[in-house]
């Protein structure tokens, strides 16, 4: 059975790239538009891995992550992509449970696809 990644991210053309991208490599995708849609779909689908944007409309990321350790939810790595690039947002995001932490002005594909390989090889041990 194929993994399962939920990519949430306001930005719909970079939903739609990081999708391609991570179906490409052979894994099943689930989109999300916002924090709310976010933790409605996570409900649903059970995903093996969140790529989790912060600043977006109706639920940050931080609230989603906050939300996601509130529900005691079996742990999966969480991945933040986002334009907030601080040391303040960094370790929050890391004290809520995400595994890294990728800023979106300094990314490129293929280092998204080596912390997505990494993430689940640290998560299986």
């Amino acid at each position: 059975m194929k993994k399962k990644i939920l990519i949430v991210d306001d930005e719909r053309a970079l939903l739609t790239v990081l999708s391609d991208m991570v179906r490409s490599l052979n894994y099943d995708v689930i989109e999300a538009i916002d924090g709310v849609d976010a933790l409605k779909k996570y409900a649903e689908h059970h995903p093996n891995m969140i790529i989790l944007d912060i600043l977006m409309p109706n639920k940050s990321g931080f609230d989603v992550l906050e939300d996601l350790k509130i529900l005691h939810e079996s742990p999966i790595p969480i991945i933040i992509l986002s334009n907030l690039s601080g040391d303040e947002d960094m370790k929050r995001g890391s004290a809520l449970g995400a595994v890294d932490y990728i800023t979106k002005a300094n990314f490129t594909l293929k280092e998204i696809m080596g912390k997505i390989n990494k993430a689940f090889e640290i998560n299986a041990q």
